[in-house]
């Protein structure tokens, strides 16, 4: 077995395994070695154990999943004999269940003893928000009891597990946080670019990547956003370098509009500072979203999702429609003649409209509509007039 002074490579792979999953394996076998066991895992579960997983060393992967996770869990001798779990305890099987208890169990005769799972010690990692972490080693009797000295070799241990813990556990919340943020990026009409502190695209959701292909009035180069021309060009990287921090160390927002070569209306651009000055702690933080550009293009029919509207006023799907149309800036009479309706009719149905939204009149519908979130996967519901 190890000794104290040999934990370093050991103490190592415990921060590897905070920072990546996939070494777990390595450090429990590790850990096994070091404590003359030939099993060891990592387990998290809540406290009902309503749900639960974890990732062995020394049993094959079915064999742990199937039968110990999928059968034994819920029965386990030691488990059920010490439910209060206190975070930073090393505790010893012999501790949980006394052996003639263990000798007498289910678990003992139908699963333990063939594996030589025997003895045991826990190291309860963390308690909280309903979770549980721990490692377990288990090992043969003929090994021998846990001693004090391997019980304060892993006391030892604790406070690098339980550090690596909290680090794993703020990563995985970052990481979430970051998923669900660029997903609901994904769910907008709008386009949305997330930029470098140097200027350069990270980031583009499904809107702003069809905008960019067409390389109408707004294209991505090796020198960052650039616009129909040159003049152009000049003034949006100066509008994003202040909102990066440059040259000044303070960033500001700012605002451009983007003649099309194609004619069609005008891009409207806003870059938002998400950093304050473009000071960050340290290296390898270059690609960093510093800035939120947000690209409007008023010839994309955009537009709330007519299951949406409905939802939201309880309106028909006609009076749906007729809303689509009037965002669009179409006139009553034109949707009139496209649907083969009479002109009295759509303005029936425009009064409806207006009292379902509580608006007095059809500008304020207009504005209404317009502050409603467009979603990128309804911005082609299809109009009356169409």
């Amino acid at each position: 077995m190890l000794e104290r002074g040999d934990l370093s490579d050991i103490i190592g792979l415990v921060y590897d395994a905070a920072l990546d999953q996939a070494a777990w394996p390595t450090l429990l076998g590790r850990l096994a070695g070091l404590f003359n066991s030939h099993f060891a895992d990592s387990f998290r579960r809540t406290q009902d154990y309503s749900a639960f997983g974890g990732v062995p060393f020394g049993l094959d992967i079915a064999d742990y999943d199937d039968v110990f996770l999928g059968f034994w869990v819920k029965r386990n001798v030691w488990g059920t004999r010490r439910p209060v779990v206190r975070a930073g305890d090393v505790v010893s099987t012999r501790q949980m269940t006394p052996v003639a208890d263990l000798l007498r169990s289910e678990m003992y005769n139908e699963y333990l003893a063939a594996r030589g799972l025997h003895e045991g010690l826990r190291l309860d990692i963390w308690a909280g928000e309903g979770w549980i972490e721990d490692i377990s080693l288990l090992r043969p009797w003929s090994a021998g009891a846990f001693t004090d000295g391997e019980i304060g070799l892993a006391r030892d241990l604790m406070p690098h597990l339980q550090r690596a813990a909290e680090m794993s556990r703020r990563l995985r919340r970052a990481e979430a946080l970051a998923e669900c943020g660029l997903a609901a990026l994904e769910q907008v009409a709008t386009a949305f670019l997330l930029l470098d502190r140097f200027g350069r695209l990270i980031h583009a959701n499904a809107s702003a990547c069809s905008l960019l292909a067409e390389q109408d009035g707004l294209s991505v180069t090796a020198a960052g956003l650039a616009a129909a021309t040159q003049p152009i060009t000049s003034r949006l990287r100066a509008l994003v370098d202040g909102a990066c921090g440059r040259p000044a160390d303070k960033a500001v927002a700012g605002a451009i509009r983007l003649s099309r070569p194609s004619g069609r209306p005008p891009l409207a651009l806003v870059a938002l500072p998400l950093r304050q000055g473009q000071s960050l702690p340290g290296p390898g933080w270059g690609d960093v979203p510093s800035v939120l550009v947000c690209v409007t293009d008023p010839a994309s029919g955009a537009r709330p999702p007519q299951a949406q509207l409905i939802a939201l006023f309880g309106l028909t799907q006609a009076e749906a429609a007729l809303a689509g149309d009037l965002l669009d800036g179409h006139e009553l009479r034109d949707i009139a003649q496209a649907s083969g309706r009479s002109i009295n009719t759509v303005r029936s149905q425009l009064a409806t409209l207006m009292a379902k939204t509580d608006t007095g009149r059809q500008s304020e519908l207009v504005r209404l509509l317009a502050r409603l979130p467009g979603s990128a996967g309804h911005a082609g519901d299809k109009a009356v007039h169409a």
